[in-house]
Parts: C-alpha cells; structure tokens; sequence
C-alpha cells in the first residue's frame, strides 16, 4: 500500500486452520513478520503449555513501523567492556523486538591506531566492522558514535592529553589542537562504520569555562562557544559525508 510509512518494513501475516502465510515486499519485511509470529508462539506456548500441541488462533495481521529507525545504545566506557560475544547476543534478542540501529557510546574505548588512550580490551576497527557484518544479517545499522565534548575525563587524565582540557571533564575549546585531535580519531572511527549517522553525544557541559577555557568563555559566552564547538565537529563529519547525530 502506498499510503503507509515505511513499505519496505511491512508485513502480513495470515493464520489459517491449516496453514500460516507471511507476506512481504522485501526480506527485511519478511524479517519482521517472521519475529513476530515467533511472539504469538511463544504468547500461545504458555497457554497451552499442558498441552502436546500449540494452538495460534486464525487471524490477519497487517502492520508496518511508523518510526524507520528503532535504536538502542550501549554503554561500553563504563566499567568492564562488554564483550563480542555479548554484543552479538543483544543483536539478536532486540532485533526480535524489530529495533534496527545500535550505536555504542564511546568516550575512550576504541582502539585508536594514532593516540595511545583505550584500555587494553577496547574495541579494535577490526572488531567494529566485524560486528557490522554480523548486525546486517539481522537488518540491524551500526551507527558510529564517540563523546566529542564533556565526559572526556578517562582521556584527559593521560598525561599525553593533559593540554587539550578545560576542566577535567571537558575538552578546551580555545585550543586550536582540540579540534586536530578530535579530527583524527572522528576519521579513524568513520571508517570502520558503514552508516551514514555518527552521533557525536556532547552532553553534560556543565563544566565549561571553569578551567583552561575560562577567559574564552567569558569573552565569547557559554552559548556561543557550544554552538561553534558543535558546528567544527558537525562540519568534520560533513566533510566525511556523515549524518550528526546528537
């Protein structure tokens, strides 16, 4: 039907007394359809759970996703870094429950060949294109995403990056090196993912200017100063043809 959202995502499904049919336009449609009736399986298994047979009533079902992108994120730079295995393991179970976009919050813990900041079991490049591969077979984009602004402080802590801070937490925006630094590792990780999104986060700024930055902001304004940092990482994603989220 041309009148729905998102045709490409729709699904019939069709119980009959002998015979379930699920009707789609494309596979990831089909995809949906087929989560779907493994929920009215599952839904009519503990209803008739004493029973040897599992009874679906006779129905029709027409559905498709107002929303094209369903997404979660996952905190991986807070305590132990969750694992391949694991991450693999949440592609499949959410995709059940149609969600189509995972992005991992990065502030440290991706594996960056030209700055020396990821713990030792940060997520490689070659692990994050692996994991893409994987997520696509259960129509599942894996959106880039690093903390561009505050929550820096597992960086900034490394004596190596002492000069790009304002405060502990946040980086300096008076520093022209900031926006180099933040350049490089933006580029390193826009490569490993195939979306076009990348969300960059640069939330909590409470503690800007109370630092190194502090005569910046005072002279340029808080507002001011946010709005341009964003608009030099917006445009080194532009230049990369990425999509900002944030």
């Amino acid at each position: 039907r041309p009148d729905i959202d998102n045709p490409d995502q729709a699904y019939t499904i069709q119980v009959k007394e002998n015979v379930i049919t699920i009707g789609a336009a494309t596979a990831e449609g089909f995809f949906y359809g087929l989560q779907s009736l493994k929920q009215l399986y599952r839904y009519n298994c503990r209803e008739w759970f004493d029973d040897q047979s599992v009874e679906i009533p006779c129905m029709d079902i027409y559905d498709y996703p107002n929303l094209q992108k369903r997404g979660w994120m996952v905190d991986i730079s807070r305590g132990p870094i969750i694992t391949m295995e694991y991450l693999k393991k949440q592609i499949q179970i959410l995709s059940e429950f149609k969600l189509n976009l995972l992005t991992l919050y990065t502030e440290n813990t991706f594996k960056s060949s030209t700055y020396d900041y990821a713990p030792a079991d940060a997520l490689t490049p070659e692990e994050i294109k692996e994991l893409t591969e994987y997520a696509r077979n259960y129509y599942v984009e894996v959106v880039g995403n690093q903390q561009c602004f505050a929550h820096f402080e597992k960086i900034l802590s490394n004596p190596k990056y002492a000069y790009l801070a304002d405060s502990k937490y946040n980086l300096n925006p008076a520093e022209p090196e900031t926006y180099t630094f933040l350049e490089n590792i933006l580029d390193e990780e826009m490569q490993c993912y195939s979306s076009l999104l990348f969300n960059i986060n640069c939330d909590e700024t409470e503690a800007l200017g109370t630092g190194n930055a502090k005569n910046f902001v005072k002279k340029h304004g808080a507002g001011n100063v946010y709005v341009e940092h964003i608009l030099k990482v917006y445009d080194i994603l532009k230049k990369r043809n990425r999509r900002t989220l944030m």
